[in-house]
């Protein structure tokens, strides 16, 4: 008669017996019944996997303020005794100061992964506060050059190749941090220009392209890791780069590269070759498309050894849109490229 159907549902065996003895009217009802406690079981199981993930966020979220702000104070802390060193050990002294500088930067650009983007953004003011102060310190410290000579380097077809700040070096005057910004070397607030680095001057250096229209930028080499933001109708090809690339504010740009992580916040009509070992995570960002990377070079296969890059595995095509969580329906705001529009680089 299935009367003692709902009780029995809790142990399968007797569940199945007494489906057996049911009328076929009964057994559709006993049917929907169990299709509807299936979906809640699955419900349930859904939002235990998004809190355990949150609470996994929230816990490496944790860690990285700690982190952060430990090293954060320790920079300062260095300040403040600045003006206590010896003159003739100011230099050396400054030197270690912007050291752990850079390794804070870098740490940011590692964790951006899986950080909240108000949590970036406070992490990149902190930064440039922090790095006004080095600045500002050094300059009362540390008198600075007279004069100083550089020589630009010049190679055919109209390229032109700016010189990277130097690194720092002992006994030697540090070059001022507002040349450095978010990385040692790259290109910034230019237009209309073919631009290169080779090798030699971005393996395993972060690199920061900003504020540059029309300008076409070849990276040859693994770089550690790569900043983009403010650039428009852009075309940026890259080496296999050995973390995390991060984008933001670009419009009607092409990025052909190869990394472990990217990261893209509000980001406008863009195409994305890619090779990535993880998924891409997009944020505030329309009219994207994605293809696989498919830039090849002389000595590339070094550069994928020195990056630490699967060249077997890419997720070219896994991409998570923070702001489109509907389940089972794709975002409207990222999209694959069809074949027949790939576009193929000399």
């Amino acid at each position: 008669m299935c009367n003692s159907i709902p009780a029995a549902m809790k142990d399968q065996k007797s569940f199945e017996v007494i489906v057996q003895d049911c009328t076929p009217e009964r057994k559709e009802v006993v049917d929907k019944l169990v299709q509807r406690s299936e979906a809640r079981i699955a419900e349930m199981e859904r939002k235990k996997y998004e809190k355990d993930t949150r609470a996994s966020v929230y816990e490496q979220t944790d860690y990285f303020n700690v982190t952060f702000n430990y090293q954060k104070q320790q920079i300062e802390s260095k300040l403040l005794n600045a003006q206590n060193v010896d003159k003739n050990n100011l230099i050396s002294y400054f030197d270690e100061i912007v050291r752990d500088f850079q390794e804070l930067q870098k740490f940011l650009s590692d964790s951006t992964l899986f950080l909240p983007t108000y949590d970036i953004k406070k992490g990149q003011e902190s930064l440039k506060v922090l790095q006004d102060e080095i600045q500002a310190s050094q300059n009362d410290l540390i008198p600075k050059k007279k004069f100083a000579f550089k020589n630009k380097k010049k190679i055919p077809n109209g390229i032109k190749v700016p010189t990277c700040p130097e690194k720092v070096q002992p006994n030697n005057i540090i070059e001022p941090l507002s040349t450095v910004k978010l990385c040692q070397c790259g290109f910034k607030d230019m237009s209309d220009q073919n631009l290169v680095k080779f090798r030699g001057e971005i393996e395993k250096q972060d690199v920061g392209l900003h504020h540059l229209k029309n300008c076409t930028v070849h990276l040859y080499g693994a770089p550690s890791t790569i900043f983009i933001s403010g650039l428009t109708n852009c075309r940026i090809f890259a080496g296999p780069v050995s973390t995390s690339v991060f984008i933001e504010n670009c419009r009607g740009c092409t990025f052909v590269f190869a990394c472990q992580q990217l990261r893209v916040h509000s980001c406008v009509d863009c195409y994305f070759y890619l090779h990535i070992t993880s998924r891409t995570i997009i944020e505030d960002c329309k009219e994207l498309y994605f293809a696989p990377y498919n830039w090849i070079y002389d000595d590339q296969d070094e550069d994928f050894i020195i990056s630490g890059i699967d060249k077997t595995k890419n997720n070219w095509d896994s991409i998570d849109d923070f702001n489109w969580l509907v389940i089972g329906t794709p975002s409207p705001n990222w999209y694959f490229l069809d074949v027949e529009k790939y576009q193929t680089w000399s």
